[in-house]
């Protein structure tokens, strides 16, 4: 799909629920105005270069509980991921982040992980309205990892959520 992956926040850690948009819209604001990398990642061995090993990241599923939340109602949801090309893990951290619509909800978890292939779960408080809203789940979001397909990193879709 060609879309950049999330900006991280600055002392993200994993599984950590990210609910305030006024911080998420101010880091972004801070990385154009200074046209700086985004890497503010909580792990000093993140990679700043992209790193080569015939990989291809891709994330296979995202699942939610429940599957169509009431508002207000709290929401599991589950990120699957593998590389396609490999299994043994990275020497060095990438990143996986899941994005919620409306922006009010923003970047909600954000992972760092070795691991050639996985889940990683993470609980949020919800959605404060019903109706349809969209998400998108990045792998490699800061692009550590070097690619022949960089457009497979995303996967993305809508949540209806109930009155």
């Amino acid at each position: 799909m060609g879309r950049e992956g999330p900006p991280r926040l600055a002392g993200a850690r994993a599984g950590v629920a990210y609910p305030d948009a006024v911080l998420r819209l101010a880091l972004i604001l801070v990385c154009v105005l200074l046209a700086a990398s985004c890497a503010g990642s909580s792990s000093s061995t993140t990679a700043l270069v992209p790193m080569e090993r015939g990989s291809d990241l891709t994330v296979t599923a995202v699942t939610f509980d429940p599957p169509a939340p009431r508002a207000g109602e709290r929401v599991s949801v589950m990120v699957e991921w593998m590389d396609v090309a490999r299994s043994d893990p990275f020497p060095v951290p990438f990143t996986i982040d899941l994005v919620l619509q409306p922006d009010a909800l923003g970047l909600v978890c954000s992972w760092e992980t070795q691991l050639a292939y996985g889940t990683m779960t993470c609980e949020f408080a919800g959605w404060a309205e019903p109706g349809s809203y969209s998400w998108d789940a990045w792998v490699d979001t800061l692009k550590v990892v070097e690619e022949p397909n960089e457009g497979n990193n995303t996967l993305g879709g809508y949540i209806t959520v109930e009155g």
